[in-house]
């Protein structure tokens, strides 16, 4: 038998009940259950897709309308599938056919509605990152870049399903910040440390599951003249760095080994891949970083009461999300889409934890 066919043997007999349950919900023959299609478009590509505890999807595509760039009229969309029918739908336009862009490359979830050991009535939370340019109807404020630059939209739902809505509360953009970066700027994966589910003990026990709101979005920067990418880190914390200055860094010898960008992370951001080259050979890249230390607002790698003051800081210029919105997206810790007093309990645990915990 083949490592994967032993790998699998064990998985079934540590967990026996998980897949008797899998196989209950599973159509007769294992058949397919639903598939679905969208847009009108000459080209309408699917970017990212999660799936939630209920069973229900989220999932974020983009549209190009003509063949020929200079008419494309492209649109990003986010939706929300139940059973194959569309819950509630979310479409970003550009201003100005052939000069503004918009695509998405990346979903995450933040989604405490549908995780079975949280309260119910909280409102499900979604990330979308990509790339866009000048003017786009994203719902909420954000600057029009004449450069591409990357956006992190945090969507969240208003109305259930099945005839449901939702609504882009907040943007966050940043653009290439020097000429070496070149005209390029893109996030292709993003981390909202919402842990995969874990198998409960027993069918009745009330799944294992981390949710937390801070946010990690790789991608990549260029070309500058030298048809040059760059691999980019993001943070609310330390905002965008080179990967290779964080490995750098860390002592991590590379090898002569050039990373061209970040394609995924696992769901807490310590984990990724992508491409890497060395002279003409191409291969797959993958880095573990340590654990990100969410408390440590200053981002010197310790946590001390210049972090409680720094939080504080922060938490008093989040109260104006729109003036602020990269305050809001660290200090909203809940996360609820609110700042509050539970924000400050919420961090004074990751504080009280310190580093490494």
């Amino acid at each position: 038998m083949s490592f994967v066919g032993l790998l699998l043997m064990w998985s079934v007999m540590q967990h026996p009940e998980v897949t008797a349950a899998a196989r209950a919900r599973q159509p007769a023959g294992y058949t397919h259950a639903w598939g679905s299609s969208f847009g009108t478009a000459f080209n309408d590509e699917g970017r990212g897709i999660a799936v939630t505890n209920d069973g229900s999807v989220i999932h974020t595509s983009t549209s190009l309308n003509y063949t020929d760039e200079s008419q494309n009229f492209p649109m990003a969309h986010v939706r929300k599938i139940v059973d194959g029918a569309v819950c509630w739908s979310l479409t970003y336009f550009v201003g100005a056919v052939g000069v503004d862009w918009v695509a998405t490359r990346a979903l995450a979830l933040a989604d405490p509605s549908t995780e079975q050991s949280q309260a119910p009535g909280r409102e499900a939370i979604a990330y979308g990152a990509g790339l866009y340019r000048g003017q786009v109807s994203f719902g909420a404020m954000a600057p029009a870049p004449t450069q591409d630059s990357t956006f992190v939209a945090r969507i969240r739902e208003t109305g259930a399903c099945p005839h449901g809505s939702a609504e882009t509360s907040w943007v966050v953009a940043f653009t290439p910040t020097n000429t070496h970066d070149g005209n390029r700027n893109s996030a292709l994966a993003i981390a909202a440390a919402r842990q995969a589910r874990h198998c409960a003990d027993d069918l009745h026990s009330a799944p294992r599951t981390d949710v937390h709101g801070t946010i990690v979005v790789g991608g990549l920067v260029g070309a500058n003249v030298f048809a040059e990418y760059h691999p980019f880190l993001w943070d609310p914390v330390r905002a965008r760095r080179n990967l290779h200055d964080i490995l750098d860094a860390l002592a991590v010898n590379r090898q002569g080994w050039v990373i061209d960008g970040v394609n995924d992370l696992n769901h807490d951001g310590t984990l990724m891949t992508g491409l890497a080259r060395r002279g003409d050979e191409r291969r797959a890249f993958l880095v573990r970083l340590p654990p990100w230390c969410w408390a440590d607002c200053t981002g010197d790698d310790v946590v001390d009461f210049n972090d409680l003051l720094c939080f504080l800081q922060r938490f008093e210029r989040a109260q104006d999300p729109r003036a602020n919105p990269i305050d809001f997206f660290y200090c909203d810790v809940a996360p609820d889409d609110e700042i509050d007093f539970n924000d400050f309990l919420a961090f004074l645990n990751l504080y009280n934890k310190g580093c490494g915990q």
